[in-house]
């Protein structure tokens, strides 16, 4: 399967975000794209909570899934849709939505480790503050391979990937808006060890930029690393998009070689 990693420096006007993304889907396509995957807060990058709130959408309807849905079906192409705020009955969530290429939505999921954190500079991460933690571990079926759901922050969090890695999962999607520094110091580290840990394929899409106020930089470098533990294709540090390629054939030669994944551990804590 062929994905198109969206590497996207989204903004604080919502419309001119979604413009952004439609465009960057088209062009995907184009170019032979059968999957696109977008990276967090895709349609708005705002520190300001209350605005925040204002834009986030229910799902199903609104203007942001409306338009992943669209795209999908235009371009008869599969869109893993970063995440955007949902609005629900039972608070927020930070929720990536999957489109197939009929432009139906296939599943969401709601992003389970919230990131609060003050970074060395003193500027304060609280995503609890605004958003509810998600609880379910996400699969779905694409192109005969089966993919599984995270978001940023989880990716420090091994046993999501391990529960995803024994569920049977072969491809697992990071959508991030990963800080600069952690980016440079991390990002490729822990997608790599998540690769080798799950004999899985990691597709991870960062945003690449600043805030609109020029605060919290993210540090892009988009990459996708095979089940042993190599990238295979990285973003260049701009705005823009990589094309990479998923081999199941990899997958299977890799898995032959030893199936730690599917291992579980008989272990007592003295």
């Amino acid at each position: 399967m062929r994905i198109s990693l969206l590497q996207l420096a989204a903004q604080k006007d919502v419309a001119e975000n979604l413009t952004n993304a439609r465009a960057a889907i088209d062009e995907a396509s184009a170019e032979g794209a059968e999957m696109v995957v977008l990276p967090e807060h895709f349609a708005l990058r705002e520190t300001d909570k209350e605005r925040r709130r204002a834009e986030a959408e229910a799902i199903p309807g609104g203007r942001i899934l409306s338009m992943l849905q669209e795209a999908a079906q235009k371009n008869n192409v599969w869109v893993h849709g970063g995440s955007f705020a949902e609005k629900a009955e039972d608070g927020f969530f930070n929720t990536t939505a999957v489109i197939n290429p009929q432009g139906e939505l296939v599943t969401t999921y709601r992003k389970i480790h919230l990131f609060d954190y003050v970074a060395p500079d003193g500027t304060v991460y609280s995503e609890s503050s605004m958003n509810g933690p998600g609880t379910k571990v996400v699969t779905y079926e694409a192109g005969g391979l089966t993919f599984g759901c995270s978001v940023c922050y989880d990716l420090r969090f091994p046993d999501l990937y391990m529960a995803m890695a024994r569920a049977g999962v072969d491809v697992i999607m990071v959508t991030a808006c990963f800080t600069f520094n952690t980016t440079r110091d991390h990002w490729e580290t822990l997608m790599r060890a998540r690769a080798i840990d799950t004999q899985c394929y990691m597709v991870g899409v960062n945003q690449f930029g600043s805030f609109p106020d020029g605060s919290r930089p993210t540090g892009g470098r988009s990459m996708i690393v095979d089940p042993w533990g190599v990238a295979t294709t990285m973003a260049p540090d701009q705005v823009g998009s990589v094309m990479g390629t998923i081999s199941t054939k990899r997958l299977q030669d890799v898995r032959a070689r030893f199936s730690t994944a599917q291992v579980c551990g008989n272990f007592t804590v003295d």
